[in-house]
């Protein structure tokens, strides 16, 4: 990028122009005088993802969620998140970027996700109380051999994709009733995003 912002702007450079890139040692210079810069792995991030997040979108979502915290005051033991994640079974890397110091995340457009995936539905509330897990294999029938070690009462689920499904996440939800109880009284607030499995089959 550096040799063809040098080449499209007519900066003289003493780049290999044979390469068409600069040299480990210009980028090490340039680190240098740019101390607030530094080399990160980051996050594969998915189009679908990049295209969903936008500021329409977070206004949206703040919009419902402020209104129904004023509708009901929530303690902070009753405001529950609830999200999955893929554990690749299949060992990935991205190419380090440069990225400002101090940044918690740093995010790698990814064409999609390869490999099988192990999908975990973890949920907590706001004092930092976690619901147990459902931990969804991609196989078609359950080995007891594959709940060794996971948090006891633990939810196990499979799916030849590996991925979450409707039925399974109406199947964690049931499970996240049992637990936390809500009630007229004592009701609780689930934030999930709007992931189309997430439309529950009740």
């Amino acid at each position: 990028m550096a040799y063809q912002l040098a080449v499209a702007n007519g900066i003289e450079h003493r780049f290999s122009e044979h390469l068409g890139q600069a040299g480990r040692k210009w980028l090490k210079a340039f680190l240098k005088r740019h101390s607030n810069l530094t080399l990160r792995k980051p996050t594969g991030t998915s189009f679908a993802r990049v295209a969903g997040f936008n500021k329409a979108n977070v206004n949206a979502f703040f919009d419902l969620l402020e209104a129904e915290m004023e509708k009901v005051h929530y303690p902070a033991d009753r405001v529950f998140n609830v999200d999955e994640t893929g554990l690749t079974v299949v060992q990935s890397r991205c190419s380090e970027v440069i990225s400002l110091k101090g940044k918690r995340q740093v995010g790698a457009l990814t064409s999609a996700e390869r490999g099988s995936l192990v999908t975990v539905i973890m949920c907590m509330n706001a004092a930092g109380t976690f619901i147990l897990p459902m931990i969804i294999y991609p196989r078609k029938n359950m080995n007891v051999q594959l709940q060794k070690g996971a948090p006891p009462g633990s939810l196990f689920a499979c799916h030849p994709s590996g991925w979450i499904q409707t039925h399974l996440f109406t199947q964690w939800f049931h499970h996240f009733l049992t637990k936390v109880k809500p009630s007229r009284d004592e009701p609780a607030l689930l934030i999930l995003d709007g992931h189309n499995t997430h439309t529950l089959e009740i």
